[in-house]
Formats: C-alpha cells, sequence, structure tokens
C-alpha cells in the first residue's frame, strides 16, 4: 500500500526474514533422533540412551511439533513429553501433555520439570502478525524456555536446527 504510514511497515518483518526463517527451520531440523546416545563430551559411550529419558517436544499443535514427535516414535523415544497452548485434538496414546504457553514462565516451568531434554519447536510463524507478537514468542519465549530449563536442571537443549 502507497499509503501506508512508516509505523504500520514497521509492525511487519521483512518477507525475506521470514522466509529465510523457514527455509532455516525447516533444513536444519533433523539432527537430535538421529544422535540418539548420550555421550561425554570426549565421546564416550555412557550406560543409557536418550531413549531412556523424559523429553519434552514443545508446540506439538503447530507445524514442525507433531513431525518430530512421531520421528521420534518411529525411533524408538518413548518417555516424551509435549507442551502447547491448547490440548491437542487426539492426544497420542501413552504420552503425557502439559498445556503450556513460551510467555508464561509459570506454566513453562511446570512443563519442563523433571525433563531430561527439550526439543524446543515452538513458534508463531506468520506474514500477518505485528513483529511484536512475533519477537513476543520467538524471541521472549525462547528465552522463558532456556531460563526454566535451566532453573529445572535440563541437560540438553535442542533448539529447532537441531531438533532430528
Amino acid at each position: 500500500n502507497a499509503h501506508a504510514s512508516k509505523a504500520e511497515k514497521m509492525n511487519k518483518p521483512p518477507f525475506f526474514l521470514i522466509l529465510l526463517f523457514f527455509i532455516f527451520h525447516l533444513t536444519f531440523s533433523t539432527r537430535l533422533l538421529k544422535a540418539d546416545t548420550i555421550t561425554s563430551f570426549r565421546g564416550i559411550y555412557m550406560a543409557h540412551t536418550l531413549k531412556d529419558e523424559k523429553i519434552l517436544v514443545t508446540g506439538f499443535n503447530g507445524f514442525m511439533g507433531p513431525k518430530v514427535f512421531y520421528e521420534a516414535r518411529k525411533r524408538g523415544f518413548t518417555n516424551l513429553r509435549i507442551t502447547d497452548t491448547g490440548k491437542p485434538k487426539v492426544l497420542p496414546e501413552g504420552v503425557e501433555f502439559v498445556q503450556a504457553d513460551v510467555t508464561d514462565k509459570a506454566s513453562l516451568e511446570k512443563a519442563v520439570e523433571g525433563c531430561y531434554a527439550i526439543v524446543h519447536v515452538a513458534d508463531l510463524f506468520s506474514f500477518i502478525k505485528p513483529w511484536k507478537e512475533l519477537y513476543e514468542v520467538n524471541v521472549l519465549g525462547t528465552r522463558n524456555i532456556c531460563e526454566a530449563a535451566i532453573k529445572a536442571g535440563v541437560k540438553r537443549y535442542y533448539p529447532p536446527p537441531f531438533c532430528f
């Protein structure tokens, strides 16, 4: 719109940034589940694998959450907890669901409690949402889940680029 004010234009993220984020999100989302053995920093095999640990998958109702969850299930991960702002229409059998919002620190503390690792794929992807809302969910929400993880003693954190 030629008559849009400078403030209105600044309220929306540039198209190329959204596209870059989306491509980055999809391209590099295949690392966690391939590295399913917990190793020391020198690469020595330890007595158990990630498959034995409770792993939290955030953003289950979104685009990436179910893909990560079902891929984890396919590869033998059974001790999974899922979280999102609303309960899924179909809750997978034998999975623990905790309702949480990345913008609410108290709900995140409950969600990460007792987890060994977090696969964080909750995000807000939109061409029409205000920049402020995208920032609150994607940037501040990620900070909130990291802070909750540190507070709860979570050992591993996998952001979107390293999810599979």
